[in-house]
């Protein structure tokens, strides 16, 4: 799904996507947490991003997408030798400590 994303955007192509699952009203839901350099930021529509990222997941995962979390570059938690931990972001996300540069959820 984080590869997805990359290309929904062309410009995400070198910024760091997690996925992961949570537990949601209906059952498991997907949330995928972007990080967007501030040099993107200033040249893609966040909404329009969102919209398509999940347009895309669905239509090639078949999974919907419960939340599209876009975040300032270096928001998502890493290992000590650098790689993304999913689990640490997951439990940044559902602690709200997150700070998304948008705060629109996908409906």
């Amino acid at each position: 799904m984080e590869a997805t994303a990359e290309q929904a955007e062309q410009r995400l192509a070198h910024e760091c996507a997690v996925a992961f699952c949570v537990e949601g009203d209906s059952g498991e839901e997907v949330v995928l947490v972007q990080e967007i350099s501030a040099r993107t930021l200033r040249s893609v529509d966040l909404r329009e991003t969102r919209e398509l990222v999940s347009h895309l997941v669905l239509q090639h995962h078949g999974v919907c997408l419960s939340d599209f979390v876009p975040v300032k570059t270096g928001s998502l938690a890493r290992t000590s030798s650098g790689k993304i931990s999913r689990s640490a972001t997951r439990q940044l996300y559902m602690a709200r400590k997150l700070r998304p540069l948008t705060t629109s959820k996908l409906d």
